[in-house]
């Protein structure tokens, strides 16, 4: 889907712990994704968010506001239904303007979660695109 409105913000979450959920019990796991989902599609609309793929668990949204894209990514994490279900939000900011403190945060942003994560799941958390482009720009500006 091509984006043609200017990009200021990327969210992207994701279900903690999916995997190891759907190899328990496949019901449960399909009635969180749609709990998400019947979550997610309102806020996306409330905040001018841009629904634009999920893949699994997980979805990938953009907003041509940063300020909307936290202030969805707060109400996400803020639903009850959302912390009842597992659902771990990563709302990853990655803004596309050329001021560095947006850049700046959503480093240390990624920076502090990866901190808590055990090596091999930041491994592969820092390897993913988003947090992985912000830490690339990151390193080309400080």
């Amino acid at each position: 889907m091509p984006i043609e409105r200017k990009l200021a913000a990327i969210m992207f979450t994701d279900i903690a712990g999916y995997t190891e959920q759907m190899s328990k019990s496949e019901s449960k796991s399909l009635d969180t994704l749609e709990k998400k989902r019947s979550i997610l599609k309102p806020l996306l609309k409330e905040y001018n968010g841009t629904f634009v793929k999920e893949i699994g668990d997980g979805t990938l949204s953009y907003f041509e506001s940063a300020v909307n894209a936290a202030t969805c990514a707060v109400k996400l994490q803020e639903t009850e239904n959302v912390r009842d279900s597992w659902i771990q939000l990563n709302h990853l900011l990655y803004q596309l303007l050329e001021d560095k403190f947006y850049l700046e945060t959503a480093y240390s942003q990624v920076q502090e979660k990866a901190s808590v994560m055990e090596n091999e799941l930041a491994k592969k958390f820092l390897s993913y695109p988003i947090p992985k482009a912000i830490g690339e720009e990151w390193e080309k500006v400080k």
